[in-house]
């Protein structure tokens, strides 16, 4: 399946506050405040400084429906004229927890969970009835909370989980996306239980009419909305993005993001070695959307720095599952025969490219293990290789 994200609109941080019903009670939350002597008040009074950014967040939701809506929904931390304001006597404890008693109970809980994917389907459940409380443990805890993908969905939905943790958009703006196209698994075409299209995977032509027609449907609902790929087949993830890279805001994370990432890393390691990027020799160990596009990304930084396009090109030595890329090999993509070597016999191992060329930098950026490690570094570079520059 093929994940898409969509980002409607950003606000700033608002996750951090309780949220108002009305423009009275932010005011009130953000304005009587003396003393910070718990850590609810100490959210509170940090979302002060972002009043004069922020409209006031209104509802004409009360009572049951009020707590049915997670972006209203406070559990426990209504105040007692709250409740009476807005229906909810008798629907919820009489004792108020506050949100510091609230994630302490939660984070309690969350730990008891035996498993990763029970864990993740109590964040799930959390999220479904109380997103200020969902994302105010999230990012108390973001180290420790993974996403367990199941059949792709899980993927879009944390990725905007943490777009919201750590960049502050606003939750009610995201979609999470999954475009279905069929599945060559024999197993799921058999099964009578199967939820997805049970039809085999859409090649070519209807592939890139579905995947058009999602396009153009976003576009003309959210005319300025921002359309993130992610997961798309190493055959299909340039080739979409530059369809429409000019006609929409749109990125792939795979190949611009982490692209983006290593190379801020690499620039980093260049500095501290007083040696520019275009004189680097980079091993590259994976030649998918990943590998590639963050080649190309690293190419164009060595660009920027002056150097020539086939110069440049020449500092790179990218191997697929075969071994290293070969201008006569006949399998490859247009991306992979851009960094197809001329001067090294096609599907040369690994540790033989290490001994020959001594590399300076060596990317991870194949879902294989044990390639190479740093004992395996150490003792097949001959001592060329900076240990320090080894990104996986």
């Amino acid at each position: 399946m093929l994940r898409a994200a969509v980002i409607k609109r950003a606000f700033m941080p608002r996750f951090a506050r309780h949220h108002a019903s009305s423009s009275s009670e932010f005011a009130d939350l953000t304005t009587n405040l003396t003393y910070v002597n718990d850590e609810e008040e100490a959210y509170t009074r940090a979302s002060t400084n972002m009043k004069k950014f922020l409209p006031p967040l209104r509802t004409g939701k009360k009572g049951i429906d009020l707590i049915h809506d997670p972006l209203f929904n406070k559990g426990t931390g209504y105040k007692h004229a709250e409740r009476d304001r807005l229906g909810l006597r008798g629907l919820v404890p009489p004792r108020r927890l506050n949100m510091k008693l609230q994630l302490e109970k939660l984070y309690s809980l969350y730990q008891e969970e035996e498993n990763p994917l029970r864990k993740n389907i109590f964040l799930s459940e959390l999220q479904n009835r109380n997103e200020t409380l969902f994302f105010r443990l999230l990012i108390d805890y973001i180290e420790e909370m993974g996403t367990p993908v199941v059949n792709g969905m899980g993927i879009p939905i944390g990725k905007l989980a943490l777009y919201t943790a750590a960049g502050g958009i606003d939750p009610r703006k995201v979609l999470p996306v999954v475009l279905d196209l069929g599945t060559n698994n024999e197993t799921y075409l058999k099964d009578p239980y199967y939820l997805g299209m049970q039809h085999r995977r859409l090649e070519g032509e209807a592939f890139y009419s579905v995947v058009d027609e999602f396009m153009r449907a976003v576009r003309h609902r959210w005319p300025k909305a921002l359309v993130q790929f992610e997961d798309f087949s190493s055959d299909h993830a340039a080739d979409v993005l530059h369809a429409y890279r000019l006609k929409q805001l749109c990125f792939n994370d795979d190949i611009q993001g982490t692209g983006a990432t290593v190379l801020a890393g690499a620039l980093s390691a260049c500095l501290r070695v007083n040696t520019p990027l275009k004189e680097q020799r980079i091993l590259v160990l994976g030649a998918g959307s990943a590998g590639l596009g963050v080649s190309t990304t690293l190419l164009q930084g060595m660009l920027q720095e002056g150097a020539k396009l086939d110069d440049a090109r020449k500092r790179f030595y990218v191997f697929d599952q075969f071994g290293l890329l070969g201008e006569s090999r006949t399998d490859l993509t247009s991306g992979q025969q851009f960094f197809a070597r001329p001067d090294l016999t096609d599907k040369t191992s690994l540790l033989d490219v290490i001994k020959q060329v001594k590399p300076t930098m060596i990317l991870g950026l194949s879902a294989a293990r044990g390639a190479f490690t740093e004992v395996r570094v150490k003792r097949d570079s001959l001592g060329y290789v900076l240990l320090d520059d080894v990104f996986a």
